[in-house]
């Protein structure tokens, strides 16, 4: 999903708690799936991790984790292009054999891992990142066999904010399992997913709005909206027709989805 600061985060869900909204109803609630973005992360659980993604099945529904490739084309779960913000190194990724990346690095998994790991157990929506090295059928064929024993729109979907590597998805991949994600070119990704038969839209709540929402769900595709931190900006998103809610603080949401499903069936 589409990286923003983290204060605007707060001040964006701050304007948003304050302001009452009506309560879904109970059939949007009972629609919404909650997926944690990177995981239940800390100071002292990096995202992007087995520690940070291992408190969450059969808890929220999915999972949304980030996909680059390593210099000999293995597909790792990373989100940086370098590896300054998580390991305080300045290196790429992207100019460092998987080997080394393991060994220096041992608590980054390969795509392999995670869908060993968590297959059948939690649904992985997965963000694949431009690169600066051009996309490639080895490349392409590597994440084929990372997800071969997985189904594609039933155990996972594949992201992008680029048109270009949504593209290069789409040669190994049905379009029902690819999710186009906006940041503020809300209306060029959402002619993109319209037109290639996407499985959905995703983006901020705050920039998607229903009457973005309205033609996917009209073509039986779905929205996901982030980053609601609270209950009346949980209600405003659902309200713009989300069914799939991206946040940084899934089990909260989740129960706070909790209470609002009993809420509405008192």
């Amino acid at each position: 999903m589409p990286w923003l600061d983290p204060y605007l985060l707060a001040l964006v869900d701050t304007w948003y708690r304050a302001i009452p909204r009506a309560r879904p109803s109970p059939e949007q609630l009972a629609a919404v799936r909650i997926i944690s973005h990177r995981g239940e992360r800390s100071a002292r659980v990096p995202e992007n991790t087995f520690a940070a993604f291992d408190a969450l099945p059969g808890k929220v529904w999915g999972l949304e984790c980030d996909v680059r490739f390593s210099r000999d084309g293995v597909p790792m779960v990373f989100h940086d292009p370098d590896l300054a913000r998580i390991y305080g190194c300045d290196q790429r990724l992207c100019d460092l054999d998987a080997a080394e990346l393991r060994q220096r690095f041992p608590f980054t998994p390969t795509l392999a891992e995670l869908a060993q790991r968590y297959a059948g157990r939690i649904h992985l929506m997965l963000e694949f990142k431009a690169e600066a090295r051009p996309q490639s059928e080895r490349r392409l064929q590597a994440v084929r066999e990372a997800l071969a024993a997985l189904r594609p729109g039933q155990d996972y979907h594949l992201m992008s904010l680029d048109c270009t590597s949504l593209d290069w998805l789409g040669q190994g991949f049905p379009s029902s399992s690819l999710v186009a994600i906006a940041r503020s070119n809300v209306e060029q990704m959402s002619h993109y997913a319209l037109h290639r038969n996407c499985a959905g839209l995703a983006g901020h709540f705050a920039l998607l709005r229903a009457r973005h929402a309205q033609p996917h769900i009209a073509r039986g595709q779905w929205v996901g909206l982030g980053f609601p931190a609270s209950r009346n900006a949980l209600r405003f998103a659902v309200q713009q027709g989300a069914s799939h809610i991206f946040t940084n603080q899934a089990l909260t949401l989740q129960s706070l989805l909790a209470q609002e499903n009993n809420a509405s069936k008192a």
